[in-house]
């Protein structure tokens, strides 16, 4: 079975929001973000979720 992949979202200092890539995309855990901000993220992730993963892939498995 594949494992899920998790990639944060996060910069020093500030709340912090991680996603699920695999399966499906998914909200796996967050600190003090409103709910439109995660909804933004949410929607970065879906749009660019192919080149998170090639980059994830390239820079885990080189």
């Amino acid at each position: 079975m594949r494992s899920r992949q998790n990639r944060g979202l996060a910069a020093a200092n500030a709340p912090d929001c991680q996603s699920w890539i695999e399966p499906k995309i998914a909200l796996a855990t967050h600190t003090e973000l409103p709910l439109r901000e995660l909804k933004r993220m949410q929607k970065l992730v879906e749009e660019r979720r192919d080149e998170i993963v090639d980059s994830w892939k390239a820079h885990f498995e080189s």
